[in-house]
Order: C-alpha cells, then structure tokens, then sequence
C-alpha cells in the first residue's frame, strides 16, 4: 500500500518503525534549532516524519536518500547540507539498518 502525497508516492512507513523512534527523530531534529540560524526556515514546509520515511524507502529501492528531503524543502537556504543531516537522523532514527548509506550527521 502506498500514500499520495503531493502528487508524489510515498511509501507506508515500515512495520518496525514506533512512535517512540519517531519521537526520538523529531527530538533529534528539534536539538538544531538554536544552533544553525537557518534550520528552522529549511525545516517550514517539511513534514518530518513522513519525509524522514520518504528518506528510507529511497534507500530501500537504492535510490537517492536526499531527494524526498530536497523536494520538500523547496528553494531554502544551504539545502543538500541541511538535507544531509535530516536524512542521517532520518536513518538513525527511522531505518537504522540503512546506518552508513548517508553521510555522517
């Protein structure tokens, strides 16, 4: 089964995924805030979680873990560096077998 999200597919989050890792995920997420200025304004049009899942079916299939992130990110400030750290905490939080797919965070 798989989700329409903005006239993208998007996969059904895995069955081992938890609240509990998504919570962690979103707490990951959130310890940036106060530490990079344009965090925040990267993070504005993103659905975390289910692009976080986004970021692990791409590397199920192989595919490029940045670019769910990318595309839902829009036109924001340092984007493929900012992606890089949402796709790792993504892997760390969300898919950890996919650990080492995705630079380091």
């Amino acid at each position: 089964m798989a989700l329409v999200v903005g006239g993208g597919v998007a996969m059904v989050p895995p069955a081992s995924a938890n609240p509990e890792q998504e919570y962690e995920f979103l707490q990951a997420l959130g310890s940036l805030g106060s530490d990079y200025a344009s965090w925040p304004e990267f993070l504005s049009g993103i659905e975390p979680v289910p692009v976080g899942y986004q970021v692990c079916s791409a590397l199920d299939r192989g595919g490029e873990p940045l670019a769910p992130v990318l595309q839902a990110a829009g036109n924001s400030p340092y984007p493929d560096y900012y992606a890089a750290i949402f796709a790792g905490y993504a892997v760390g939080h969300l898919c950890p077998e996919h650990t080492g797919k995705v630079g380091p965070v």
